[in-house]
């Protein structure tokens, strides 16, 4: 290669390196003013207007406004620049047990379709699985007809997928076929969708998607997921953090089996266990009569082996004191493992994430369980911002990582894919 062209090159490479922190840091920040962005990130007044100019041209930015507030200098008020959601948009999709959502997100994060289809995982095998892969292609289709958009008009498709090889290896218990054709799902539908994938763990797609989707004081976090097990994921310095193994963070596997001294159950019982639909079952056989639970009871019919956890939610929501009482214990369990880790960690901040309807009421069960230690300590549990019926964002929160470092490896201008 000429001298001539490893310049250009070069000059190609630091420009779009430039252009992608400017990105970075209006999707921490929002809005921004050049002088603003050149600060921030060091550069000349005369560099960043070149880089701003040449992407609001391209669509990528656009100007949204002046500052507000009282003008200490003369001259015309600052304009301010933020990042132009319909550039470009992120593919989400969420596979839990038994329901896929999916949608398509813009680059700041916010949803503007959605489309959900009912799937047993559990049920998943080499044979159904092409029935999967046919479903979801046909909701991308649809969503993508629907905003009359292409596959170009999608940087990154992020998948979050629930489930982990070593809650099973952990148990002792056989990996279930969803977890060994997980990669062969991502294979058949790359060769369905022509949009650049990438698969993880859901609680981790969520504490991605909450780290840069949205402002926080606190750089670093504690991210839970409430149902249909206790998962968790850890955010230092707005990244997040695996471990050696890849597996920190994971307080679900927690054991807490002293929680229990009348249990009859010979193995230990984790933390992830204690919120789902099964051993809720198992507790309530105990003293399963109509006069413990009137309104599970009669919901269900008598038939406890029926009962689904949309049965709990609506007893719960009524005030069913017993099985109220239950959660309250599970909620007690819950806080003493989050207070463990946040002390081992140092953390000031956690974020919880409850699938289902009862999103405040048990955040509210736990916030009493935590409210003098975390008091004491100057700490902070907040609901997380990702609604609890869009957890396909988490996986749009991988789709803009991943969009990142595709878009840092091209050796092109940002301006030339739009």
């Amino acid at each position: 290669m000429r001298s001539s062209d490893m310049i250009t090159n070069s000059k190609k490479r630091v420009k779009r390196e430039n252009q992608l922190r400017i990105i970075k840091l209006l999707q921490c920040k929002k809005k921004m003013s050049r002088k603003q962005i050149a600060s921030m990130l060091q550069l000349t007044p005369a560099s960043i207007t070149q880089l701003t100019s040449d992407m609001i041209e391209a669509g990528i930015l656009q100007e949204v406004g002046t500052i507000e507030g009282r003008k200490t200098t003369s001259g015309p008020r600052e304009i301010l620049l933020n990042i132009n959601e319909n550039y470009k948009y992120l593919l989400g999709i969420d596979i839990e047990i038994d329901n896929v959502s999916l949608g398509l997100v813009t680059l700041a994060g916010r949803s503007i379709i959605k489309r959900s289809f009912k799937f047993n995982l559990k049920s998943l095998s080499q044979d159904s699985l092409p029935t999967l892969v046919k479903k979801v292609k046909s909701r991308i289709l649809q969503v993508l007809n629907k905003k009359q958009l292409e596959f170009r008009d999608v940087l990154y498709c992020g998948i979050g997928m629930v489930g982990r090889e070593y809650y099973y290896q952990s148990r002792g218990l056989a990996i279930p076929p969803m977890l060994h054709l997980k990669n062969e799902l991502i294979k058949l539908l790359s060769k369905e969708i022509a949009i650049p994938m990438y698969l993880e763990n859901n609680v981790r797609a969520l504490a991605i998607a909450e780290s840069n989707f949205h402002q926080h004081e606190a750089t670093s976090f504690l991210f839970i997921k409430v149902g249909p097990g206790i998962g968790s994921a850890i955010v230092l310095d707005n990244q997040l953090y695996y471990g050696e193994r890849g597996r920190a963070g994971e307080i679900g596997s927690s054991i807490v089996t002293s929680f229990y001294p009348n249990s009859n159950q010979k193995e230990d019982i984790f933390l992830e266990d204690i919120i789902s639909l099964d051993f809720i079952k198992v507790e309530l056989s105990q003293k399963w009569t109509k006069q413990q639970y009137p309104l599970l009871y009669a919901k269900t019919a008598g038939k406890l082996d029926e009962m689904t956890i949309n049965d709990v939610y609506y007893a719960l929501a009524n005030k069913e004191a017993n099985l109220i009482a239950l959660y309250q214990t599970k909620m007690h369990i819950l806080a003493s493992r989050i207070i463990d880790y946040t002390d081992l960690l140092d953390l000031k901040m956690v974020y919880l994430f409850f699938s289902g309807t009862k999103s405040k009421f048990l955040f509210n069960l736990l916030n009493k369980e935590l409210e003098t230690s975390f008091k004491r300590t100057n700490r902070e549990i907040r609901l997380s911002n990702i609604d609890n019926n869009q957890a396909f964002i988490g996986g749009a929160g991988v789709a803009y990582i991943k969009s990142i470092e595709m878009l840092a490896n091209l050796d092109i201008d940002l301006i030339d894919l739009s």
